[in-house]
């Protein structure tokens, strides 16, 4: 028994170590020339991208030199700082770029991380295709199509926890198994899991508890309910519940008691961030051919391409066609779950009003409506559109059991297999990810260099102040994060009224300001200047004895 454990264990390593070979080599031929830039370019955009990066420092400074925990800071919003529950943190990531950073530089952790997501997402929805689908091939495609969606490409702009999908296929494919087979792996496989998936993305984490509800209610209703009534799941459910708790609970409980005593300003508007009817159909403007179809895309209600750039592909569609036309003679004893799971999201995506090639159309009730007053948590998304996501993830299944079935058929199938594969590719085709080569204002190096004191940044943009952060390394006024806290806001604009008026010595004296980086003049305090190049200044409030000067 134990051998046979080993063998499985070792099949599955090597199968891993392939599959992951085979995704990065296609990673690296769709984005090319990226790859050639893995040392000198973060391969992400120049807006939420620098977000991100100041996560992933965020994390090793708490950690590393703070000694203190990742969820709050006052290096940001200083002097009354933020609490980070609210935030796209992703601290798996942050976790991942402390370990690669004893080894590769900060470009490089960073990049890696990016890759990882990509190949990581395609081998886990592999194995997820892989146990309904028992075909290896086909699986491969089912993991290409989740990880390289259009979905998938289109947020590596810049939304690091957006493209950490690869804990999702993991999780739904230990949790069917904790529900077919109760086993104690399985319940640790499942609460552990959902665990990663948290530690990314507090949206799928909901995404997954959604899936995880409809699989039960599957079973339920399969079984007549008596999973309820089997003994053998007692125990394994009490694992999973009990892992849950200790992980994933903390994390919701700290987010809960955020909402009871504040109010996060910053979600999108759902209206403006739905699925359009066709926009699963026509492709987006991520796509590498996008002219062709910008007649469509530019007329979109998001008007935001890393958003609204979802489309399956008509190859996709032509397998799910076959499916349903051959589905008596299909063995796949799950294929109404997986279609009921792909019509539910597509149809949820569409947000609370229905909109066609940027027409809005009022209906009375749509679907997302009910789903947010039964989970009103879902509103601190904004964005419907990104429960495509999931539509991804079925199909991943789907296509992989309907080119199982085409390669087996006859001649004329095999004809239609080739050409989906074809289609699919190019429709799956992207266009060059987002890099970026940072290059440092000489004023933050000089910044960097002065004794420490908290900043005022009067000259960089919310993007740009998180990167400069991760170069000077000193506690500063305002920031950018996804989600600020209204009594963060208030306070916020209580100091903005101080700089407004020039009441240096109240930034100073009150509220322990050192440095004002300005482009105007300081004439009414008697700051020493720092840095001059013309147009910025760095002004220092401190005098003798690192006491308010003023």
């Amino acid at each position: 028994m134990t051998d046979k454990i080993v063998k499985n264990c070792f099949r599955i390593g090597f199968i891993t170590i392939i599959l992951s070979l085979l995704y990065f080599l296609i990673f690296s031929a769709v984005t090319y020339p990226v790859i050639k830039f893995f040392s000198s370019h973060f391969f992400t955009g120049n807006t939420d991208g620098f977000l991100h990066i100041w996560n992933l420092w965020w994390i090793k400074k708490a950690i590393t030199q703070l000694h203190t925990g990742i969820w709050y800071t006052n290096f940001l919003n200083f002097p009354h700082g933020v609490s980070l529950h609210g935030h796209t943190l992703n601290p798996f990531n942050g976790f991942l770029a402390l370990f690669l950073s004893n080894y590769f530089s900060q470009i490089q952790s960073h990049n890696i991380i990016i890759i990882f997501t990509f190949v990581s997402a395609g081998v886990t929805a592999f194995w997820l295709a892989f146990y309904f689908s028992r075909s290896f091939w086909a699986s491969f495609i089912g993991g290409f199509i989740y990880t390289f969606s259009s979905y998938h490409f289109s947020h590596a702009m810049g939304h690091m926890e957006l493209i950490s999908i690869e804990w999702i296929p993991l999780f739904v494919l230990f949790w069917f198994l904790l529900l077919k087979k109760p086993g104690i792996f399985s319940a640790l496989g499942s609460a552990l899991s959902l665990y990663l998936v948290f530690l990314c993305s507090h949206y799928y984490f909901i995404y997954s508890i959604i899936i995880a509800v409809i699989i039960l209610i599957w079973f339920i209703v399969k079984t007549r309910g008596f999973i309820l009534l089997n003994k053998n799941f007692y125990i394994p459910l009490s694992v999973f519940i009990i892992v849950f708790i200790v992980t994933s609970g903390p994390l919701i409980y700290s987010y809960f008691i955020l909402l009871k005593n504040d109010v996060l300003m910053g979600s999108h508007i759902p209206e403006f961030n739905s699925l359009d009817l066709f926009g699963l159909i026509i492709p987006g403007g991520q796509w590498r051919f996008a002219e062709i179809t910008k007649f469509y895309w530019s007329r979109l209600a998001s008007d935001n391409i890393s958003e609204d750039s979802v489309h399956i592909g008509i190859s996709t569609v032509i397998v799910l066609v076959y499916l349903l036309i051959n589905r008596k003679k299909i063995k796949f004893p799950s294929l109404y779950l997986w279609l009921f799971i792909f019509i539910f999201f597509a149809v949820v995506s569409l947000g609370p009003v229905l909109h066609i090639q940027g027409l809005t159309i009022p209906l009375p009730l749509m679907p997302y409506v009910l789903l947010e007053k039964i989970l009103p948590v879902l509103s601190g998304s904004g964005v419907p559109l990104r429960l495509t996501l999931i539509v991804y993830l079925s199909l991943s299944v789907l296509v992989a059991i309907g080119i199982k079935e085409l390669a087996a058929g006859n001649t004329y199938e095999k004809i239609l297999l080739l050409f989906v594969i074809i289609l699919l590719f190019i429709e799956y085709l992207p266009k060059p990810i987002s890099i970026t080569k940072v290059a440092i204002p000489k004023y933050i190096n000089t910044l960097k260099d002065l004794p420490d004191g908290a900043v005022i940044d009067g000259v960089s943009d919310r993007y740009q102040i998180m990167y400069n952060q991760t170069v000077h390394e000193k506690p500063m006024a305002f920031g950018y994060t996804s989600r600020v806290p209204i009594s963060v806001w208030q306070k916020n604009n209580h100091l903005s009224e101080l700089i407004r008026l020039r009441d240096y010595t109240a930034l100073c004296r009150q509220y322990n300001f050192r440095y004002f980086l300005t482009d105007s003049v300081v004439d009414n305090y008697s700051a020493s200047v720092k840095y001059d190049d013309g147009r910025i200044k760095i002004y220092d409030f401190f005098g003798e004895k690192n006491k308010c000067a003023g």
